[in-house]
């Protein structure tokens, strides 16, 4: 074997025990850590509560339905805390991201959804979830869940009405002696970015006008509980509506009909209302041609 060839074995089973020496030292850091770990104690129990920060960022929204009085999201739900029983030296300077089996081996938040008509964990290929472990103890737990929310409507300016639909997080049995719930201020210093909205973010037959957030404590018989808010203002899509009223037509005259599309659309000062003309033209041609 040439010298070149045992430099280059000895560079590659170097950095390669070296690796294997670092993860090892890693994995038994991790294990140390947990090992008398009681994951059905909060942290700081018998003191202070500890405080849930959260934040989300809005993947989706929709359908939104008049008739089930419902709406659907798809969101990334954040929640960040700190357990001093999960400290470790930062001499590696390292963050710990971890796979979703470590949930099993820690103490989370029970929070939850309760305006929810159902709340599932997105695990295609496999769960959805981050988690990031950093030196002081502070804990990053990130899920995608799709959410059916109740939003009930009133319905009496339709089809110019405005919809506010909520979504509520809850602590379902820690009351606010043993666990507060946050909007995270991370992001700039004030709760304002706790719910991230894409810009380019479409609602089907709405429009999203204004998200606003809102945090108190509500009152039960068994204790008080933290609760945060996120409203979603809708403007519905008149246009939408009118199209689909126009599309739906079962008797016309199809030349009278033409120039009333026309009229309305320039009536109501569509941008697009040429091509939305061609679409409306497209489908009344085809209804007439279907009749004769």
């Amino acid at each position: 074997m040439t010298p070149l060839s045992l430099f280059i074995l000895a560079v590659i089973f170097g950095e390669g025990s070296g690796f294997t020496d670092l993860s090892g030292e890693m994995s038994e850091l991790l294990e140390r850590l947990v090992n008398n770990y009681d994951a059905n104690l909060r942290p700081n129990f018998g003191g202070e509560p500890v405080v849930v920060s959260v934040s989300m960022h809005v993947d989706s929204i929709g359908p939104i339905s008049e008739v089930n009085m419902n709406f659907r999201l798809d969101i990334s739900f954040r929640q960040i805390w700190r357990d001093a029983r999960l400290r470790f030296d930062d001499k590696y300077n390292n963050t710990f991201t971890l796979s979703h089996g470590f949930l099993r081996r820690i103490w989370t938040p029970d929070t939850y959804f309760p305006d929810s008509l159902s709340a599932d964990k997105q695990d295609v290929m496999t769960p959805n979830v981050l988690i990031r472990l950093y030196p002081d103890g502070t804990i990053l737990y990130s899920a995608r869940v799709t959410i059916f929310a109740k939003c009930p409507m009133k319905l009496q300016y339709f089809p110019m009405d405005m919809q506010v639909c909520k979504l509520l997080v809850e602590c379902y049995g820690y009351t606010t002696k043993d666990l507060i719930l946050q909007w995270d201020e991370a992001q700039s210093g004030s709760t304002e970015n706790a719910v991230q909205v894409p810009h380019h973010l479409q609602v089907p037959q709405f429009s999203l006008v204004d998200t606003v957030i809102d945090s108190y404590t509500l009152q039960f018989s068994t204790g008080n509980f933290s609760d945060l808010e996120v409203n979603f203002l809708f403007k519905r899509d008149l246009m939408y509506f009118i199209l689909q009223r126009l599309v739906n037509l079962q008797s016309f005259n199809y030349d009278s009909s033409r120039t009333n599309h026309l009229v309305v659309l320039r009536m109501i000062g569509f941008e697009q209302k040429e091509a939305l003309l061609a679409f409306v033209e497209e489908k009344l041609l085809k209804k007439h041609q279907k009749k004769t």
